[in-house]
């Protein structure tokens, strides 16, 4: 019977994180007759409310500031960043704006603008801006983290890890660069250098150890399928079972490591892992063929059949499913089932290889006639 390894797919990138980037008055801000005092309470007002996320009291006070202060660079980019994290996004882009037509070298409304031109899907303004931040000011490692993330966006991978390099060169506790960078290596097949940045991560932020083994499981459970590919049987089980150790609940490093154990025919286990794996995903197709197949082999052809009808159920247009509950059929008589079930195969199958061995079986059922 007929098995394949299969990974999860994961999203590369990390959404807007809307973190404190507010500013305090500058001195040399144009400020109205009598003096800075009361714009400045204003523009203070609100930053203390932005700290308590209460977005809309802080606008309020922010604009209190900007009638008092048309000028107030500080308070435009303030209050942009308020709107940003309500949800505003036309109304932050239009405050961050204004600041930066205010103050030209306002490196934090750069900073700001470009994350809402990212979080918008503007990825080309996103790393302008992010640009700008960085050629204000070599040192700020966030901007080279959030334009590597931009550039992921646009898989310029190449140069996303350059920014993270620089990131954690700047700032070697950064753990979200090193997040970050995992995932371009996890695109790359770097698997050694991605788990190594995963690890740097629990070791920076040890309260998300949880987290960050979920995503070192996915690391372990894709050089585990690399490995398979290759068949390198061993070291793919090790990385499949060292997936499960750190997730115990990743359905598809069971399915593979059952696969695994299918090839080797090591049935009890095969169908061990695959039992788990639809435990934990009642949906899982392929799963339920695998064990199908684990059991046929074994000659439990009703357990066998009841797997491959719940693979079809699952999914009709699942090919091998058909092959594989076609040769249990004809291994229990039920010929007119299983030439159905190959003619399926030619029906539905865009793999020669499969299409041919259904072909194939077609032709010993028709000549036992």
């Amino acid at each position: 019977m007929m098995t394949k390894l299969t990974g999860r797919l994961f999203l590369l990138g990390v959404a807007l994180i809307l973190s404190a980037s507010l500013l305090t008055a500058c001195s040399r801000e144009g400020q109205p007759a009598g003096g800075n005092a009361l714009w400045q309470q204003h523009l203070d007002r609100g930053t203390a409310y932005a700290a308590e996320e209460k977005w809309d009291e802080a606008i309020n006070e922010f604009s209190e500031a900007i009638k008092l202060n048309p000028k107030a660079a500080t308070a435009y980019n303030n209050r942009g960043w308020a709107y940003a994290n309500k949800g505003d996004l036309e109304k932050a882009v239009a405050d961050l704006s204004k600041a930066i037509e205010l103050d030209p070298k306002m490196v934090q409304a750069y900073y700001n603008r470009g994350l809402v031109y990212r979080f918008i899907g503007d990825t080309e303004k996103a790393i302008a801006d992010l640009t700008k931040c960085i050629q204000l000011d070599p040192s700020n490692f966030m901007a080279y983290n959030d334009r590597g993330s931009a550039y992921t966006d646009i898989d310029q991978l190449d140069s996303a890890l350059a920014d993270f390099n620089a990131a954690v060169q700047l700032r070697p506790d950064y753990a979200l660069a090193y997040y970050n960078r995992s995932m371009v290596y996890r695109v790359q097949g770097e698997w050694a250098l991605a788990i190594a940045d995963l690890q740097k991560v629990i070791e920076l932020q040890p309260e998300i150890t949880a987290q960050i083994n979920r995503e070192m499981a996915l690391v372990y459970n894709q050089r585990g399928i690399e490995y398979g590919s290759k068949g390198q049987m061993e070291p793919a089980v090790a990385d499949f079972t060292r997936a499960i150790e750190l997730d115990p609940e990743l359905a598809e490093a069971y399915y593979n490591r059952g696969t695994v154990y299918n090839s080797q025919q090591q049935w009890d286990r095969g169908i061990a892992d695959l039992t788990r794996a639809i435990e934990l995903r009642p949906d899982f197709a392929k799963a339920y063929n695998n064990r199908g197949s684990a059991y046929s082999n074994k000659g439990d052809y009703d357990r066998a059949l009841a797997d491959l009808n719940k693979a079809i159920e699952l999914d009709p247009g699942y090919p091998l499913a058909y092959f594989n509950r076609g040769n249990v059929h004809a291994s229990k008589g039920n010929r007119t089932q299983a030439i159905a079930d190959f003619n399926k195969v030619i029906e539905l199958s865009q793999d020669e290889s499969l299409t041919a061995m259904a072909r194939q079986r077609l032709s010993e059922l028709q000549k036992g006639q």
